[in-house]
Order: structure tokens, then sequence, then C-alpha cells
């Protein structure tokens, strides 16, 4: 299988990072530049300092397998949340550029207001991106259209048919997000989506006409999150925009031999931002196991986290090093850094298909000192077989 890469200017499906830097000379006019590109001389730097730490941890002798992060890396997490609640992560509201499968389908849920003169479905190909609604919801508005068609050929002025000839159409738009911790995720989700309601300009009341949605019934989100750290949850359901009408968040160790308080083959979409980097490598199958599980056949699990030379793992000396590519933070939190390789690993061909992924590296610079940084993240979406 190859892969795509993501993280380039001229993609057009990714348009977040267009800040490209041209000219060497103006390096410093800006304090972050995208899609940095690495020369050989900057890796052949990197792989030294990164064999300079295992060289110093061998000097100290073998890591033991039953320290605390390794046997219990929610503790760590629990005091984090403990000590910083909520003001550390900031609201993820990126992730509809990064990630338009997760608020892409929820512009079907305005009536067709814009336009009025043309048919819905025509609307809806125009403007709406249907390439990144999950594929049931794709094939509904293909069946949705074609009675449409079919209707009003015949001259039919009728209710449309709600459901396939196979299954039943839910409306309802599930999405996991795994690692919520105090949910720097669900709740610009929900936010971004309750947008969709809101009045057009000119208008006095919002989506009053739900019907003429270019999906009917129109699409609604549920969103549910899971972390291992205790606190974390408690800090996500102490939220005022907490609703259990619109999200559920529940303490669950992805590494656990339970399964999920989930059903099988419920979810269209998971996200997994910076979590599987907190968890011993020995431990992603059953984690891996446990996404396949609630994930239905043809969803996504949208993947971002730390990739192997990024800036924080040059900072570290070499007793931080527990195994090879993770460390352990001052605070006991663990963190490892992915190479693109390890994803077919992580996501096994026989269960999962890698459809996009690829290494975002920003130059991030301190015009002050005159200091130049490299942030490397790896992104990939990947499907369920």
């Amino acid at each position: 299988m190859t892969s795509r890469k993501l993280f380039s200017s001229t993609d057009p499906d990714h348009k977040f990072g267009t800040r490209i830097l041209q000219d060497q000379s103006r390096v410093f006019e800006h304090n972050a530049w995208d899609h940095a590109e690495w020369n050989p001389e900057q890796e052949k730097v990197a792989k030294k300092i990164v064999e300079g730490q295992v060289k110093e941890r061998e000097k100290r002798g073998p890591r033991d397998e039953n320290e605390p992060e390794l046997q219990e890396p929610s503790l760590p997490w629990d005091a984090f949340y403990s000590r910083n609640e909520n003001k550390f992560f900031k609201d993820r509201h990126w992730l509809s550029v990064e990630f338009p499968e997760l608020t892409s389908l929820r512009n079907a849920r305005r009536r067709v207001r814009e336009t009025p003169t043309s048919p819905s479905s025509d609307v809806a190909e125009t403007d709406l991106d249907v390439r990144h609604w999950p594929l049931r919801f794709q094939r509904e508005f293909e069946r949705q259209k074609r009675v449409r068609v079919t209707s009003e050929s015949d001259g039919v002025d009728g209710e449309l048919a709600v459901g396939g000839s196979e299954d039943v159409y839910d409306p309802v738009f599930r999405v996991l997000e795994c690692g919520c911790g105090t949910g720097s995720t669900i709740f610009p989700l929900l936010d971004e989506w309750a947008q969709a309601d809101e009045p057009l300009p000119g208008e006095e009341n919002g989506n009053d006409e739900l019907s003429d949605s270019v999906l009917n019934p129109p699409p609604t989100i549920f969103v549910n999150g899971c972390d291992f750290a205790e606190t974390a949850v408690e800090l996500v359901k102490g939220n005022p925009a907490y609703s259990t009408a619109s999200c559920n968040a529940f303490v669950y160790d992805l590494t656990s031999d339970d399964p999920m308080a989930l059903e099988p083959n419920s979810i269209d979409v998971i996200t997994c931002i910076f979590v599987l980097s907190a968890l011993d490598p020995v431990k992603w199958e059953r984690a891996a196991s446990n996404i396949a599980r609630v994930l239905r056949p043809g969803g996504i699990l949208l993947f971002r986290d730390y990739a192997r030379y990024d800036l924080t793992q040059l900072r570290f000396k070499g007793n931080r090093l527990l195994k090879e590519s993770l460390y352990t933070r001052g605070d006991g939190t663990m963190v490892y850094f992915f190479d693109e390789a390890e994803l077919s690993t992580l996501f096994p061909p026989s269960v999962f298909t890698i459809e996009k992924s690829g290494v975002d590296r920003r130059l991030i610079v301190n015009r002050g000192r005159q200091v130049k940084m490299y942030r490397c993240w790896l992104q990939a979406k990947i499907r369920k077989l």
C-alpha cells in the first residue's frame, strides 16, 4: 500500500499552512513557517542527538519494566489534570481545516436558502464537500437524490422516503474522541455543528425548515469522549457546555482487556490526537483492537501525533529515555515519537487501510534570539475495512 503525503501546499484537500519560506534571508520575518523541508545534514544531526541519548541511557543500565510510567500511565495524567485543570490545552478549532471529515457533513443541515431556485441535490454537489462525508451518508445522499429525480420526473410532490432498501438511515453522526482530556475536541466540534443552524444574514430565525435539508432527516452529531484519567473526564462533565443530549464522556483505558462501553461498529469517525504517544508501544495492538471494535466498517480514524526528531525529542536528556523513541517527561507522563513506517504496524492492513499519511514539519523561529526550531508531527487518515 502506498501512502499519500498530506502536507503539501499544492494539495487541494489540505488548506492549512500556506506560509512557505521561499527566501532564507526572510526567515526571521515571521514566527513560523509551514511545510518546512529538511536537508540531509539536518536529519544527520537529529540522528546523532538521538544516538547520544541512547548511549547516555545505556551507561545507566537497563530500565526496569516495572517502572510506574510503564505500569500505570494514567496516574501522572490524573495528577497533571488535577494541577492544570482545563487551563493547559487550547481548544482545537483547527480540526475542521485539518480534518474536514468532522464538519463537512454539518452543512447538509442547512436549508438551500442561498439558491432557492435550485434543487437541493444540485446545490449539495456544488457547494458541499460530499467526499468527506462518512460513506454511509454519501450512499444515503445518492439514494435520496435518485428518489428526488424520480419523483420530479413523475410529477410527484411527496415526502422523501427514509432509509434505503438494505439499511435504515440513521441520521446521527457518531464521533469518538480517544483521549478526550478536558474536551478540547468535543466542545469546539459541537459548537461548529451548532453554527449550521444559525440564521443567515437577513433571516429572523435559524434553520426552522430542516425538511429542506439536503439529507432527510437532517444529520445531527453525538460525540463520545474517553480518557484513562478520571480527573479529565470529571472536568469534561463539569463544563457548562456538556449535555448528555449531545455528548458522553467516560473513563476508559484504550489498552484495557475489557471492551469499550459502546456498541460494536457504531462510530463513524474516531479521533486519536496526541494519544497513542502516551502509551507503551507493547500495548498498541490492544489499543488498535479496541478502536477497531467500535469503528464502523468504512469508518475513518483521524490520527495526529508526535513524529520522529521533533524538537521536544531532541531536547530530552538520555536519562529520560525509557525505551526506543519512548521518553518520560519530568511530570511522569510518557511520550513516543513515531516514524511514518510504524503506522502499518500499529494499524494492520488486515483491518485498516491507510488512505493518507505524512509528516508535517513546521519551522518555528525566535526572532529575538535568532533561533530556528523544527516541530514534527505525523498525521494520517485511516479507514477500517
